[in-house]
This record gives structure tokens, sequence and C-alpha cells, in this order.
């Protein structure tokens, strides 16, 4: 991030740019500021693909034409696939660049051991992975984007807004922007404010399913999935999500003789989540959330190994959290 801004400072670019991991809103943050420097308004010299590898006919055509009134042309290319399978001519290309030509990769995943991964570092290209932001830069990015618009917000306040809209960066992006709006006038934002307009988040609804889950209580689970069908999550997401909130609580049962701070660190979560995640890892105990996490991921691959279809699956699985009854479930 540091060496883009100073590309940009110096209006010295890379050929190539390749930003990578799970931060989408970091990732997204990183191409608009390049693309903003390097193209500005201009779209004649600019080619974007949205999802998936362009022709290479296609991209070579467009990178080899003189730039028209601008130093640059500029290709920007959203999830090329390019770095996590082998790939055909395209190393050529790279090789073999203009020097008036910017390429931007912007990727989910990528395998360092593909040739053309392993490449780009002795071509000069930048290589940057935008890992889940943790919550230092999470208060930072939100006590920095309210004090741009002239407002403010108690660590109470955050934390509240962080449980309920969860930690990624994009879904607090689009949240802060309401917020803002909302407030109006007035400089402090409340919870009352994040009670009035932010959308709940899918996983506080999980969280809550668990709760429902470990006290055996079927019908505030199931009340509480039905509520996610209603804000369009799709079931086998509601599956996902239930088994990465059973590993962390899992995770913090085997950390019981730690501080919330390391449980946070460990886990890259804020330390109020931690707390919330030993409460409840000790009322459930290290055992049955064991058995809970292996039914997630049990029906998770049943559903995506095609083998049960995945409404069913995630009634099934709800059911038996409540039941008590695991073990063998499948």
């Amino acid at each position: 991030m540091r060496e883009i801004k100073r590309d940009i400072a110096n209006k010295t670019f890379r050929h190539i740019y390749l930003l990578y991991g799970e931060e989408s809103y970091m990732i997204r943050e990183c191409k608009k500021m390049l693309v903003s420097a390097i193209a500005g308004e201009d779209t004649m010299n600019l080619f974007v693909s949205e999802e998936g590898m362009p022709e290479l006919k296609t991209l070579k055509n467009f990178l080899d034409t003189f730039p028209l009134f601008a130093d640059y042309r500029l290709a920007v290319i959203n999830d090329s696939g390019l770095f996590s399978k082998a790939s055909d001519g395209f190393d050529e290309l790279l090789k073999n660049l203009p020097e008036t030509a910017i390429i931007i990769f912007a990727e989910k995943k990528v395998d360092k051991r593909v040739t053309l991964f392993k490449m780009l570092s002795k071509l000069d290209a930048y290589i940057c992975e935008l890992k889940e932001a943790d919550d230092r830069t999470r208060q930072l990015f939100v006590i920095g984007r309210l004090k741009a618009a002239g407002k403010k917000i108690t660590q109470d306040t955050y934390n509240e807004l962080v449980r309920r809209e969860g930690e990624s960066m994009e879904n607090l992006s689009s949240e802060l922007e309401k917020l803002i709006a909302f407030s109006g006038d007035r400089e402090l934002i409340t919870t009352d404010d994040i009670e009035a307009i932010c959308s709940p988040h899918p996983e506080d609804r999980i969280f809550a399913m668990i709760d429902s889950a470990i006290d055996g209580d079927r019908k505030k689970a199931m009340e509480l999935y039905y509520d996610l069908l209603a804000l369009k999550v799709p079931p086998v997401k509601i599956i996902s999500i239930l088994g990465g909130q059973c590993n962390k609580l899992y995770l913090a049962s085997q950390m019981q003789g730690g501080s919330q701070a390391e449980i946070a660190t460990t886990l890259k979560i804020p330390p109020f989540a931690a707390g919330r995640l030993l409460q409840k890892s000790r009322r459930a105990g290290e055992s049955k959330l064991l058995s809970m996490l292996s039914a997630c991921v049990d029906h998770e691959y049943m559903v995506k190994s095609g083998r049960m279809e995945e409404t069913v699956a995630a009634e099934r699985l709800i059911v038996m959290l409540c039941s008590g009854h695991i073990k063998n479930g499948l």
C-alpha cells in the first residue's frame, strides 16, 4: 500500500501490479487509487475486464497500441485465474510489455507455486497480499472515515457497530456512509443511530443461532434461519458461516487459559468479540463444539459434492445442532 502511494506521488509506475487476498475493500481502494493516478478520466486508454481473463490477442492488441494523448495504456483485470493455474502464452505477453503499458491484476486467490506468479518478481512487478484487517486497522479506518466527515464515535459504539455488522471493511464502509448521512449535523454517532439505520449482518444472526443451538432452542434457531433466508442469504452460505463461527468457538475453547487480548490476536477479532467467544465456549464445552464443527463441515461437504440439496442440508444441520444428537449424524 505504501509503495503504491509512493509510485503515485513520484509518478513512476510499475508495469505490473498484482493485488490479491481476503480484503476485497482494500483491493478495490488500491485499484481506484492507481486507475485515478494513471488514467484519470481517460477511458480511451483504459481496458477493464470485470471477471475472467480476456483473450490473449485482444489484450495484446490493446497494450501494444501507442496511447493517445496520454502516457500509458492501462489494463485492469479482475479475477483472471492466471495465478492459480497454468496459463499458456501470457508469460510472453508479460515479459514483453511495451514501456507505455501497465496491467493491474486483482485476484481473490493465487497459487505461489504457479510459474507465472514466480516470474513476476523477476519483472519488477508490485505484488501485494491484502489480508483481512485486524481490529486496530478497522478502528483506524472507522475513526478516519468519520473524522473526514466531521464525526466522532465512542469505543462502545464502535464495538456495537462491529458486533452488528461484522468485521468486513466492505460492510463497515457501506454502513458508515449510511450513518454519516443519517446523523446529519450531529457530530457524535450513537448506538441508537446504528439500531435505526444499519442492516443486521448475517453473522450476528448466526451467532444468535449458535446460542439457540447451545440452549437447545430449535424454534428460535429456525426463526433466525428464516430471517437469513429473507435477507437473501443462500442456505449453503448459512452452513459455511455456522462452520466458521463454530471453528472460532472451538479454538477459543482451546485457549481458555489465555487473555482476551491473546485470543483476539490469534483469531484476528476485536477484543470484545474474544470475550463473547470465551463465554459461549465455556457454556458449550469443548466436546460439544467439536461435534458441532464436524457436523457443519460434513453438511457443507454434502452440499458442495452434490449429495444433498442445500436447503435440506441447512435445516437438517440446525435441527441436529439444537437436538444435541450430533455424533455420527451423517
